[in-house]
């Protein structure tokens, strides 16, 4: 095996072999992790719309009669998933979560409002939820470091795997090339050129 990367050939495939896949690797890495960036970024907003929905009439009901405790829960149930980071009442002054500015990155805003039997609208003010990628960050650095890792160990084997092929078709036959030539005496008889190989019907076949 030293040999293999000792060799001034097999180091500059060697070389050559794992800057390309690297690129490679960084470039479709690159590309994925930005796809499910923005994937995860969609299905976030979805689920913080989709908790919103569906407790909005119970949110309105409590909010018309002054119901705090029932919509301290609600938050409180929204607040436990990791891409939510707190949900604020302004109105009521209700606050579950922390409201942690260095650590959120978007507020949704949703107006609430309730609409009497005569068909009159009330305003009941908004609700904001603070969202983080904190959660999607983490899952992305795991996935990043995995690819990576999976990839550099394919590599690896790979690579010298393939430098042991070419060693052993290539450069081995060219050193008994070498080593025949430099063993010429024009004075002398010369011996054929005997290159023991399994398979002669190549282009360095004897």
């Amino acid at each position: 095996m030293r040999n293999l990367v000792n060799n001034s050939i097999s180091r500059k495939l060697l070389v050559r072999i794992l800057a390309f896949t690297f690129f490679v690797t960084l470039a479709i890495t690159s590309t994925q992790i930005s796809i499910e960036y923005f994937q995860g970024k969609k299905q976030i907003f979805e689920i913080v719309d989709l908790l919103l929905d569906n407790n909005n009439a119970t949110l309105v009901n409590s909010s018309w009669h002054y119901d705090t405790t029932t919509i301290k829960l609600i938050f409180e149930s929204m607040t436990r998933s990791d891409d939510i980071l707190y949900v604020e009442y302004p109105s009521q002054k209700i606050l579950v979560g922390h409201k942690d500015t260095a650590l959120v990155k978007t507020v949704v805003n949703r107006p609430l409002f309730f609409v009497d039997k005569a068909g009159a609208r009330h305003d009941l003010g908004e609700i904001n939820v603070g969202i983080t990628y904190r959660s999607l960050y983490l899952r992305l650095l795991n996935k990043i470091l995995i690819v990576l890792v999976t990839q550099a160990l394919k590599t690896l084997i790979v690579s010298f795997f393939i430098l042991f092929i070419i060693n052993t078709l290539i450069i081995t036959p060219l050193r008994e090339i070498g080593r025949y030539v430099n063993k010429i005496d024009i004075k002398k008889d010369v011996k054929d050129l005997a290159i023991p190989r399994r398979n002669s019907e190549d282009e360095i076949g004897f």
